[in-house]
């Protein structure tokens, strides 16, 4: 899979044969051949496809390269599942391994003590047999600080939240990189964010061009980016469903005609955990009920615009208690709604909310079923419809 362009703003070895696509990384961290003796280094090696080229996100990773020229600097690169942040944090590194002699090391986040542990038994400020949290936390502050002159790029992949961060982080000025991806862009407003979203349609194209190894028809790539929103993950599927089956552009834009859904479903890329509707439905899970009505809700309306205003109004004229609770009180609502932009579901602008046109698909499909067919949330979806219309 590729990444690509978009306007960006500043706000604030050989690890077995896999490939990185989209956010999730699984690998086994061994000698990266080619590497310096002395480099440690577990990260994952670029992709294996044919051509190896890099397709998209160009622009966003000089932006990258520039704000991480500088010592000590720590930098977030966010949004939503499925958007290849994990892409770039490694396309980023392969790139700029010169820059950092002692050591690039790869951690996931969710779970950064076992991946720390390994760093510094290999600097030998751990014996294998500590596995004591507190231990390795302290030992990683005393290696922050013998190291702090730099040359040494450590990667936080899919953080949750700051504060479970915050003990595997360098608290002291230290000149070596921090670079953190996460779903969560309001956990980490201290640091240095660039927010990634979809594909332009130019990237998107390029993308599925380039995974497929199609490259002479231009249009009906076009038009599979577009029917997929121009996402990344859902673009590597289709390009790993055509190979796969040995189907053309055209034939693909028939299934896509015959049942998008379950095309989601299909031609996962090899060696990633999730397609985009499982990744999706990770951060769908973490919703309470009231943030699973309003998303639905937001699924069942045109995805741009969505007048939050009138998303409360409506709940607030039914007479069913769940949904009135959660617009009476303006701290409950705004909590509820703070749930869907916190996760990177919605994207809140002034007093309008805006949804991705491919997970509105995956919501209905997820949740339709249990909170969408109710004649209160029928009745809610018929007014909104007639007032945005």
């Amino acid at each position: 899979m590729r990444g690509s362009v978009q306007k960006v703003t500043m706000k604030g070895k050989n690890a077995s044969s896999i490939q990185l696509i989209g956010d999730k990384v699984s690998y086994s961290p061994s000698p990266v051949p080619g590497d310096e003796p002395h480099r440690v280094v577990n990260l994952p090696p670029r992709y294996k496809i044919k051509p190896r080229d890099f397709a998209g996100r160009h622009e966003i990773l000089k932006v990258i390269e520039s704000a991480l020229m500088e010592d000590g600097s720590q930098l977030v690169v966010c949004g939503m599942g499925a958007m290849g942040k994990s892409r770039l944090a490694c396309e980023y590194a392969h790139r700029n391994k010169k820059m950092y002699p002692l050591a690039i090391w790869w951690i996931n986040a969710e779970s950064p003590h076992k991946a720390c542990r390994e760093l510094l038994i290999r600097f030998g400020e751990l014996t294998k047999d500590d596995d004591d949290i507190e231990n390795v936390q302290r030992a990683l502050k005393s290696w922050y600080d013998k190291n702090e002159k730099g040359g040494w790029l450590l990667i936080f992949d899919n953080a949750d939240s700051y504060n479970a961060l915050f003990p595997y982080l360098p608290h002291n000025l230290v000149e070596g990189r921090i670079f953190i991806t996460t779903c969560k862009q309001h956990e980490f407003s201290n640091i240095n964010t660039i927010p990634i979203a979809e594909f332009s349609i130019e990237e998107a194209t390029e993308c599925l061009m380039v995974s497929s190894g199609i490259r002479c028809d231009d249009a009906s790539a076009r038009e599979i980016a577009a029917q997929l929103e121009r996402v990344p993950l859902a673009l590597a599927q289709a390009a790993s469903y055509i190979v796969e089956n040995d189907c053309t552009f055209a034939e693909y834009i028939e299934l896509l005609k015959e049942d998008k859904r379950r095309l989601l479903e299909k031609g996962k890329p090899k060696d990633h955990p999730d397609g985009v509707a499982a990744t999706w439905r990770i951060s769908l899970d973490k919703l309470s009920d009231a943030a699973i009505n309003l998303i639905l809700l937001c699924a069942q309306l045109p995805p741009n615009d969505i007048p939050v205003q009138l998303l409360r109004n409506a709940f607030l004229e039914q007479n069913e208690p769940e949904l009135r609770v959660v617009s009476e009180n303006t701290f409950v609502w705004n909590d509820v709604v703070a749930e869907l932009t916190k996760l990177s579901l919605v994207e809140k602008r002034q007093d309008k909310l805006f949804m991705n046109r491919l997970l509105q698909d995956v919501v209905k499909e997820s949740f339709v079923e249990a909170y969408g067919s109710s004649t209160a949330m029928s009745s809610i979806v018929k007014q909104l419809r007639s007032s945005m219309a």
